[in-house]
């Protein structure tokens, strides 16, 4: 793995981060039970000052149940298409704490925010929603194989 050749403890998320969390719609979010991992590909959506994550989900899932146990996550999002197609590949691992949001103003905005991804529609018509906020606690930005930034927020 490569190290990270920045480290910065910030108060400000840096533009490029918020460039690529904002200009992406999929990421894989890790969760953990025990020492045994699980991962699911998911839809998000990310508050303006880009230091969460929304996210819904059947409650009755895997993953409800291992944030329940424990709310340590990684989400990784990455732009492999741009690389795919000549360019330069970047991947964002945003490290946080997540949690259920309960019923509310705030669930109900997160709501509305990932309903207008087209493809949520359908989750999103279920009784049975869970929407899951991960509050960021440091990001790690590689750019292409031998660059990284790694930024833990204060």
């Amino acid at each position: 793995m490569t190290e990270p050749t920045a480290v910065r403890h910030e108060t400000a998320i840096p533009e490029e981060v918020r460039d690529l969390l904002q200009g992406q719609e999929i990421c894989v979010l890790a969760t953990v039970f025990v020492d045994i991992p699980h991962l699911s590909l998911m839809g998000y959506s990310v508050s303006h000052d880009c230091r969460r994550l929304y996210m819904a989900t059947e409650a009755g899932t895997k993953k409800v149940a291992n944030i329940r146990r424990n709310p340590n996550v990684a989400v990784l999002m990455d732009t492999r298409q741009a690389a795919m197609d000549g360019g330069r590949g970047q991947a964002l691992t945003v490290k946080g704490l997540c949690r259920v949001l309960p019923e509310g103003r705030e669930r109900d905005k997160a709501l509305a925010e990932l309903g207008e991804r087209g493809y949520l529609q359908e989750l999103l018509k279920g009784s049975d929603v869970a929407v899951l906020e991960v509050e960021a606690v440091s990001f790690h930005l590689v750019r292409g194989t031998h660059d990284s930034m790694f930024v833990t927020l204060k």
